[in-house]
Formats: structure tokens, C-alpha cells, sequence
């Protein structure tokens, strides 16, 4: 798996955080913690709606949850919910879906705009994924249920700081998600074997931040 450009943005964030570090010491440090609301905006291969491979758009909504170690570095995580459940499912995906990633931020930070860089692992968990066969009904039927994916999260953070405790931001990053190998029984009798592979998705969020 190659770096995308949204790596190439952390590096490039956390390379100018560093030598304006001793700069932004005369600014107070933020509150300690922050917590938020916001709506964000995945874009997904379709299969899991009967599309083939196209993408579309899926809206949700998400909390985030905060801890300023410094002014220019700090935990950073989230957790969303998708409520559509499309119209379709695969051994992969299928239902609505439930996300959290939790991670670190580091960036630049003035007295009204911060920059930074974000990576965040966590999950992508589907809530009607195809996860058995069964011979019945006949000729066959399937049974679905949860099934949850690793993810990382790797993009930018943009805020806008209305107040010293309230700000507005947007994020936008790429979501990898690791679909894990699979084998199956045909019913001839012998197995296929689907490898590792992962899917890059395109995420945008946009919100408000309270920091106490």
C-alpha cells in the first residue's frame, strides 16, 4: 500500500510544527480537554448498495473527543454513525455503519487559525455484512451480522477559534480500511480463498468544538 498525498500532508504539517514550537510559547495553552459534535461525509465503493464498484456519498454524524497535551500536539478521536443501511450487502460490508478512530494531531496553532496533521487508527464496523451460507432455504440462504474492519484515518485538521473555548472545524483525510482474507466452501466442495486487501476512502467533516 502506497503513501497517498494525505501522508505526505502529515509529514509536511509536523515538519513546520516543530521550529515554531519555541514561538508559540508566549500564547497561553489551550483549555485541556475538548469535546464536539459534527457531520461528516464518507465516500464508499457501492457494492454494499448493488452498484458494482461505483462510489457514493454517505452521511453521518459523530461526536469528537479531545486532549491538549500542548498548544500544538494533543490526543485527538471521534466516533460517527451512518444511518443508512443501503440496499444490499457483500461478505465484506452491508448495513449501517459505526466508526471510531483515536489517534494524535500535531500542527501549528495561532490565536484564531491551528493547521494540523492527523493519524488515527481505529475500526469501520458494517451492522449486516453477509457472514455464513446456509443450505436453507434451499438452494442456499444467508446469514448476516456485525463484522468490523481495522481503519486509519490520515489527513488535515482546519479550526477556526471563535472564542479561547469554542472553535469551528473541518477535517478532511483519507480512511483506509483492511478487509481481512476470507476463505469459503463452494458447494462443490472446494475453498476459495479471498486475499487481504485494502480500500482508501475519501472522508470529510465539518463541526464545532468546546474546550473546557
Amino acid at each position: 500500500m502506497c503513501l497517498s498525498w494525505w501522508s505526505f500532508l502529515t509529514l509536511l504539517v509536523m515538519l513546520f510544527s516543530c521550529p515554531t514550537t519555541q514561538a508559540q510559547s508566549s500564547h497561553e495553552d489551550p483549555p485541556r480537554w475538548e469535546i464536539g459534535g459534527h457531520y461528516t461525509l464518507l465516500k464508499i465503493e457501492s457494492d454494499r448498495v448493488g452498484c458494482g464498484g461505483c462510489r457514493v456519498n454517505n452521511s453521518g454524524l459523530g461526536i469528537n473527543l479531545g486532549v491538549n497535551f500542548h498548544r500544538w500536539i494533543g490526543f485527538d478521536s471521534e466516533i460517527n454513525f451512518f444511518p443508512d443501511p443501503g440496499e444490499g450487502a457483500s461478505n465484506q460490508e452491508g448495513g449501517r455503519i459505526t466508526q471510531g478512530l483515536f489517534g494524535a494531531r500535531a500542527g501549528i496553532a495561532g490565536e484564531k487559525w491551528g493547521l494540523f496533521a492527523k493519524v488515527r487508527p481505529g475500526f469501520v464496523s458494517n451492522g449486516r455484512a453477509i457472514i455464513a451460507v446456509s443450505s436453507t432455504p434451499p438452494p442456499f440462504g444467508f446469514i448476516f451480522g456485525r463484522l468490523t474492519h481495522f481503519a486509519a484515518d490520515i489527513g488535515g485538521i482546519l479550526e477556526y477559534n471563535v472564542t479561547r473555548r469554542i472553535s469551528l472545524r473541518t477535517d478532511l483525510g483519507d480512511t483506509m480500511v483492511r478487509h481481512g482474507s476470507q476463505t469459503s466452501t463452494l458447494s462443490s466442495g472446494q475453498t476459495l480463498t479471498i486475499p487481504t486487501y485494502y480500500r482508501n476512502d475519501l472522508q470529510w467533516s465539518t463541526g464545532f468544538i468546546f474546550r473546557f
